[in-house]
């Protein structure tokens, strides 16, 4: 399948510069094992780390040992220097940006301006439905604090007026942000992952490694095979059956993202609650189970997962279909009676729901 490429990923000068916050810590797991088919031997490396909040994992196969370990080290480094500019610490480009809100621009580093037009591009494309400045509503919610409590209308109305993608202004020449309005704050966390995974997979690329996989809290990048004469198969997640799928993508070049309401959720008074906030009401959106999307650029599926997802099935699919190079998997509806809409450039997928 061919996917669209990234139109803001520069792939010559793919890794950010070196930000100033500190970077999670990492836990590296290393992994070698053979796998045997079609009478040749196959080498697979795959490590692990802590990164961006979630486990990332990268699998090489068909490589020397040492040339895979090696081209794995130089990604996860690329990857950190991305973290200490998109993260949460003080002194992250993010972070600085928020604080200067209604203030001065903030001059940041390239990645972060490239991030963020294509942030603004998608909140075009969705009328709103994704947009980064949904921070202050990220707050009120606190999916990761297990509270489990709803805010009030009311409480919801005074954060909504902080929201507004409008109201980014960005100098890519001088690589300025700027945030009109005072309390004004971004979060990037919903695409900032999308490019660290096409970083990842420009390194790798650079390092001579042709066979890869990219799993980074389930944000997928597959290039090359796994082995010789077998695509890379990327499972689709059923949305209310942990540890089942409902259907296998085989990937040769492009990206796999999923968004769903299981992956952060409490149940108030029969109801499911999710962290997939409408930032147009302020409140979890509620036409969509799961959204999949496949693209050449993980930076544009992970934002357009998000957006589709706001949308609701039909508006998103609709979209969808305009997108070249753009396809996916909508489910919605109750568990007993799914509705799944598939984008015509998968219609031979077999889904098992």
């Amino acid at each position: 399948m061919n996917y669209q490429k990234c139109v803001l990923y520069n792939r010559k000068a793919a890794t950010c510069r070196r930000g100033s916050a500190a970077a999670i810590g990492t836990v590296p797991i290393v992994i070698i094992f053979l796998v045997f088919g079609c009478a040749r031997r196959n080498v697979i490396v795959k490590e692990s780390r802590l990164l961006l909040g979630t486990i990332c994992e990268i699998t090489v196969s068909g490589e020397e040992p040492a040339k895979a370990k090696e081209a794995i080290q130089k990604t996860f480094s690329a990857v950190e220097r991305l973290q200490r500019s998109c993260g949460y610490d003080r002194d992250s480009d993010v972070s600085r940006i928020n604080a200067s809100a209604g203030i001065h621009p903030v001059k940041v580093d390239t990645v972060v301006v490239e991030i963020i037009q294509e942030s603004l591009k998608t909140s075009r494309l969705t009328d709103g439905a994704f947009d980064v400045t949904f921070a202050p509503l990220k707050k009120l919610w606190d999916f990761s604090g297990g509270s489990g409590r709803v805010p009030s209308k009311k409480e919801v109305g005074k954060i909504l007026p902080l929201l507004g993608w409008r109201n980014i202004k960005v100098t890519s020449v001088g690589n300025e942000v700027f945030l009109a309005g005072k309390g004004m704050e971004i979060d990037l966390g919903g695409i900032a992952k999308g490019k660290a995974i096409d970083i990842a997979a420009e390194v790798l690329g650079s390092a001579g490694i042709k066979n890869a996989l990219i799993d980074f809290g389930g944000d997928i990048y597959a290039f090359g095979e796994r082995s010789p004469g077998s695509s890379w198969q990327v499972g689709i997640r059923h949305p209310r059956r942990k540890g089942e799928i409902i259907g296998r993508i085989p990937i040769k070049n492009g990206a796999v993202v999923t968004s769903g309401d299981y992956e952060r959720s409490f149940f108030k008074d029969g109801k499911r609650y999710h962290h997939i906030i409408d930032p147009r009401t302020g409140f979890p959106a509620q036409k969509s189970v799961s959204v999949t999307v496949l693209s050449g650029c993980a930076m544009t599926a992970d934002a357009l997962a998000t957006g589709i997802f706001v949308m609701g099935p039909d508006e998103g699919m609709s979209l969808v279909e305009k997108l070249p190079g753009v396809e996916a998997v909508i489910i919605s509806g109750p568990e007993d009676s799914p509705e799944i809409k598939i984008s015509s450039g998968l219609k031979g997928l077999k889904l098992e729901y």
